[in-house]
């Protein structure tokens, strides 16, 4: 009995720890911490790495020095390819530019134009515990009574060939629906991930930025521990058309881009912070430009910890 007492309050604790908030000092030390990333890959000529990382505090530091110093040297090109476009969302890869030879054009002409087609298309078959159904045109237009928590295997949109896993909970109409996601998908298109909870859908949530379009038409059904997903992305028609003439609205042709290259520790503190700074609210992010209006990147700040800022 006392052995399942003492579990019990080493879980309950655990979870205490893990879901607190973070201090506003704490999210001052990975804004510290990513510019000093930020820094390193500029040095290590990652200019395309360096200015994606150093973006993510932006919201907290727009005009901080430091920003301006990793972005100088670089191209106009260079900045808009690795610089989310709210509209366009998820549709977007932000992906560094390269310049290929003649001969890497005519090579990839063909594999990037099936590539663009099967792009529109996305399903998914579920496996796990899930009851419920849901559909969409556009997150604007949307029903949805669905809760579940699954593995799944199929693929989608940039060139995602691989596994998924979600635990999510949606009911609504319309772009008011309480949703949370929390998943991953990993496989050829690279590694996509959400933790995030929302009740208004519009194209600027994290959601519709990182993990899902918010302009897709699908729909999705689940009964017992099977379920299946599918989805049509109508932006990217634009993009297979545009790419018979080489332009490349969507950056993500393989001719012209590649992937960004981080370190586990990098992708890890992006991860966290933005998480981080999507839980404050407005006063929380008041207080912390008042408590750190600039970037002290030769330490980790030494001011007294606040207290932990409101969640959403």
């Amino acid at each position: 009995m006392r052995r399942k007492i003492a579990l019990l309050a080493f879980v309950f604790s655990f979870l205490i720890v893990n879901c607190a908030s973070p201090t506003i000092k704490e999210i001052n030390e990975s804004a510290v911490a990513i510019a000093k990333e930020a820094k390193e890959l500029k040095a290590n000529g990652k200019a395309e790495e360096a200015i994606r990382v150093i973006s993510v505090i932006d919201v907290l530091h727009p005009d901080d020095p430091i920003i301006a110093e990793i972005k100088s040297g670089a191209s106009a090109e260079q900045i808009e390819s690795v610089t989310p476009t709210v509209l366009l969302g998820y549709n977007k890869a932000l992906r560094a530019k390269v310049q290929p030879t003649t001969t890497e054009k005519v090579l990839w002409y063909i594999p990037d134009r099936v590539f663009d087609f099967i792009d529109q298309f996305e399903g998914w078959f579920h496996v796990g515990p899930q009851i419920g159904v849901g559909g969409h045109v556009t997150r604007a237009i949307q029903g949805e009574v669905y809760s579940g928590a699954t593995v799944a295997i199929g693929g989608g949109q940039k060139k995602m060939l691989g596994i998924k896993s979600e635990a999510n909970t949606e009911i609504g109409l319309g772009p008011i629906v309480a949703a949370g996601v929390f998943g991953a998908k990993v496989g050829t298109g690279g590694l996509a991930y959400n933790a995030d909870a929302l009740w208004f859908h519009k194209p600027s949530e994290a959601i519709y930025q990182t993990y899902r379009d918010y302009w897709g038409v699908g729909g999705h059904f689940g009964f017992f521990i099977v379920g299946l997903e599918i989805e049509y992305h109508p932006l990217e028609i634009y993009d297979f058309l545009a790419g018979i003439i080489l332009y490349d609205p969507m950056n993500d042709d393989f001719a012209t881009t590649r992937r960004l290259q981080y370190t586990s520790r990098q992708t890890g503190l992006i991860r966290n912070f933005s998480k981080s700074v999507g839980s404050l609210e407005e006063e929380d992010i008041a207080m912390y430009k008042k408590e750190y209006p600039k970037l002290n990147v030769g330490s980790t700040g030494t001011q007294e910890t606040t207290p932990a800022p409101k969640k959403k």
